[in-house]
């Protein structure tokens, strides 16, 4: 503005007036297109936040009814294959595996944790980005096509592999899945799984009274798998065996 003032002092001839006003003209102009820029940036600002904040209302909050909850999933496999489980609520409530997770009452809220391995685990990642429930369908809404349910990783208790899982003190070939779970949504705290893999479905099982520091009997049965929201559970694929340990 000062540049302007200056100008208006010394423009005495007409068309020097002429000029003068085509500059104000100019800074008015000016002034009205920085204000309209301003605006529509507001605007554009105000519209992806609440996109966004309408995107992160779909995701799972994870609050303090989520515990840690891992599962050992003993299966030898060839270089290749990749072990899923399916699961979710039991004691013979109906389940409803191709409907969202939102109107499935089997569903169950999870939040894949990292598996700090040496190792890169690019598939399972991706694939545990994205999978928000343990549901006895395949893949979700946003999954890729290639997820079969919730995916696991192969791991060890050998130290000298890049594999090798400090939680895993069983031995070789044991698939885990590592999340956090939201108990609130087991009335006993228990739930079911089974095993999936190459588009077959782990058989039925008649699983035996279970051992370890927090092993409790579930209130029902199943032919399922029985696992503990909140423990480390162990399990071998097609066995009956379970075993139920305190998270340290």
């Amino acid at each position: 503005m000062e540049v302007f003032r200056t100008l208006r002092f010394r423009f005495a001839h007409p068309i020097l007036r002429v000029i003068e006003a085509s500059f104000f003209f100019a800074q008015t102009e000016i002034s009205h297109l920085v204000l309209i820029s301003a605006t529509m940036f507001h605007f554009s600002f105000l519209v992806t936040f609440l996109v966004a904040l309408a995107t992160a209302a779909d995701d799972i909050v994870v609050d303090e009814d989520f515990q840690e909850t891992i599962i050992f999933l003993k299966k030898q496999t060839t270089f290749g294959q990749n072990v899923f489980i399916r699961g979710g609520v039991g004691n013979g409530t109906d389940c409803k595996p191709d409907e969202a997770p939102a109107k499935d009452p089997c569903a169950i809220p999870i939040a894949h944790l990292e598996l700090e391995l040496d190792s890169e685990t690019p598939l399972r990642d991706l694939w545990a980005e994205t999978d928000l429930f343990l549901t006895w369908g395949a893949n979700e809404t946003d999954q890729p096509s290639t997820a079969l349910g919730t995916p696991a990783q192969w791991t060890t208790s050998n130290q000298n592999s890049d594999y090798f899982h400090d939680l895993n003190i069983y031995g070789e070939n044991y698939w885990m899945v590592h999340f956090d779970m939201d108990c609130s949504k087991l009335p006993n705290g228990f739930f079911d799984f089974k095993g999936y893999l190459d588009g077959q479905w782990e058989s039925d099982i008649s699983q035996a009274q279970c051992t370890g520091n927090m092993a409790v009997t579930p209130p029902y049965t199943s032919n399922n798998h029985i696992a503990r929201c909140g423990y480390v559970n162990v399990f071998e694929w097609g066995g009956s065996s379970c075993l139920m340990e305190e998270l340290e």
